[in-house]
This record gives C-alpha cells, sequence and structure tokens, in this order.
C-alpha cells in the first residue's frame, strides 16, 4: 500500500492533479512529491508513481500513458487509476464516470482533437474548456514540491478525490432511484418526466440532469420538488415550446425565470401538470 505519491515536477496538467487527488483519498491522505522517480521508486509498492515513470503496472502503483504501448495510447494516468480501483473494464469506465472521455482526449491527444470530435477549432476549444479554478488550483500546485497531507493544500486535495470517487458512488445511487420512480407524462403534446417526492424529501437527486440526458433526451420539461419550497416545472433544453415566464400572473405561481426555464408552483405537485398548456408558445 503506498505511503508516498510521486508526480512529475513542472507544469501541472488536470491529469497529473487530479489522479494524485484520487490517490490520495483512497489512501487516507499521503504525502506528495512532485519529483522524477528513481528505479527504486518504480520498484517499491509504497510509492505510486503517477504521470510519469513510463510504466504501466497497477501492483506495484504505477500509473502511466507516455509509453510507446497500444494498450495505453489515448489514455490518461487518471483512467488507468481509476479502471485499477473500481475494477472495471476501460469499456465501462465512460459510464461510471461520463466526463473521463474528454477528459483523456484532452491530456492524452490535445484539445485540438478533443475540438475536432465536436466540430469545433482549436480557439473554440479552449474558450469552452476554460475554467480559471482547475487554472488557478494547478498552478498552486505546480508551485510545491513537497506537499504534506496535513498542511491546506494536502487536505484539499484529499477533499477533492474523496468528493470524486463520492460521487461516482451517487451516481449509482442517483441512476437506480430515477429509474425506478420517474413517471414520463404527456402534456399539450410534449412529453415530460415527472419525479413525485415521497414525505419528508426536501432535496434532488444530484446527477439528475446526467439522468435525463442519457435516459430520456428529447422530453420537453421535467417536474420535481423545488429546493426552496414548492414544485418546479423546469423546460429541458432550449425547447422553443415552452416558456414557463409566462405563468408569472398566477396567484399560485411564486416565482418564473425571466429567461422562461423555470417556474415554482405553490401547489400540491399532481396539478402541476396542468398549467403546461399554459406555458406553450406554439
Amino acid at each position: 500500500m503506498p505511503t508516498l505519491i510521486l508526480t512529475h515536477p513542472g507544469s501541472a496538467h488536470a491529469d497529473d492533479l487530479i489522479a494524485c487527488t484520487v490517490c490520495s483519498a483512497v489512501h487516507g491522505g499521503l504525502p506528495i512529491e512532485r519529483r522524477s522517480p528513481t528505479e527504486a521508486d518504480l520498484a517499491d509498492p509504497g510509492t505510486a508513481v503517477l504521470d510519469q515513470g513510463l510504466r504501466w503496472e497497477p501492483a506495484l502503483w504505477n500509473f502511466d500513458h507516455h509509453q510507446d504501448d497500444p494498450s495505453v495510447y489515448g489514455r490518461c494516468a487518471t483512467s488507468l487509476l481509476l479502471e485499477h480501483l473500481l475494477r472495471i473494464s476501460p469499456q465501462e469506465l465512460p459510464e461510471q464516470v461520463p466526463w473521463l472521455p474528454a477528459f483523456e482526449c484532452w491530456d492524452a491527444r490535445g484539445p485540438g482533437a478533443l475540438g475536432r470530435s465536436h466540430g469545433l477549432d482549436m480557439a473554440q476549444t479552449i474558450s469552452i474548456q476554460y475554467d480559471p479554478t482547475g487554472m488557478l488550483l494547478r498552478d498552486i500546485f505546480a508551485a510545491q514540491t513537497h506537499i504534506a497531507p496535513d498542511q491546506p493544500l494536502g487536505q484539499i486535495l484529499k477533499a477533492m478525490g474523496q468528493r470524486l470517487l463520492d460521487d461516482i458512488d451517487q451516481r449509482r445511487t442517483d441512476f437506480a432511484l430515477l429509474d425506478d420512480r420517474v413517471q414520463c407524462v404527456e402534456s399539450a403534446g410534449l412529453s415530460g418526466l415527472l419525479l413525485e417526492p415521497l414525505p419528508g424529501e426536501d432535496d434532488l437527486p444530484k446527477f439528475m440532469k446526467e439522468w435525463i440526458a442519457l435516459r430520456h433526451p428529447k422530453i420537453a420539461f421535467y417536474i420535481t420538488l423545488n429546493r426552496r419550497g414548492g414544485i418546479s416545472l423546469t423546460r429541458w433544453g432550449e425547447n422553443p415550446d415552452l416558456n414557463f415566464h409566462r405563468l408569472q400572473d398566477r396567484s399560485d405561481i411564486r416565482y418564473t425565470h425571466p429567461g422562461g426555464f423555470l417556474a415554482v408552483f405553490q401547489g400540491p405537485i399532481s396539478e402541476a401538470l396542468s398549467l403546461i398548456p399554459q406555458a406553450r408558445v406554439t
């Protein structure tokens, strides 16, 4: 079991950063050193060598993808590590971790390849993928040579890795719940979904939107509880047939978003479906 994480010095990327967070979380918080590995490091299962070393040896906790090896082409250290930890095949990984294919492509083949797969040029790809939070965290990470697990940065990295792993489990749980409880409904010629809250329930499944995108991408709306009270009627995507701002003058409507994608109904969820015709534009 590793007691130390090694990753490469110099510029930091999302792959080495995320791989370090996951490895630290799995082992309860580990020191991280940003230096090149020695042969002794690579032969020691007590040292996890991530995103460097030219070796993919899970039993020794070596996870690199830069070697001339067809089995790791197009992969990244994070995906190799998650495959090992989750004990699933590369083909199953995208179902469990849907952000991973784009993450892998950006790291292993570059932003140009990712953009081409979506019909975007380089400038568009970089603009869409720009994340100031991630950039700042990578810069802070890159400035360190040693990160102790009890230092603030070490604690943040461990917490990030734990949240990522928790989200993988939560996604499975949410998908099972939604598969079981969501009702398919129709109103005014439009298809939608309804999730009736159970007594005492005051929150929505975290991965509901991801579930809809995979299971019911062609719906026009969905109806759920609202976290601040009442019932939410939400337009799915940019459907031009619905504008919930049209309900703003009703006394039983607490709020409508000016953009028309949301209304909050102060009434039983069983009556919310009857509002769809009034919000229909065409």
